[in-house]
């Protein structure tokens, strides 16, 4: 497990003694920050934040929204819909 971890990590020039290894250096943004920030004044306006940071961690408004896949059964071990 542990020569795994080491092996998925060689390649990027990283080592996981350093303890100075930042994933989120490697991380590459598709917004700009003016872009972020006007969702997040949009979203505190619109009251969306609020409903998604609820007492109930956002379960309910999460459950309102529409679903946007299939929501089939599926069950463990089951074919995907590729393999059918």
């Amino acid at each position: 497990m542990v020569n795994c971890r080491v092996a998925t990590f060689s390649p990027l020039g990283c080592s996981l003694e350093s303890g100075s290894w930042t994933p989120l250096a490697l991380a590459k943004s598709l917004k700009t920050r003016d872009e972020v920030r006007a969702e997040a004044v949009a979203g505190q306006a619109s009251g969306e934040i609020a409903a998604l940071a609820g007492e109930d961690s956002g379960s309910f408004r999460l459950a309102q929204m529409p679903q946007a896949r299939d929501a089939g059964q599926v069950l463990a071990g089951s074919p995907t819909r590729s393999a059918q």
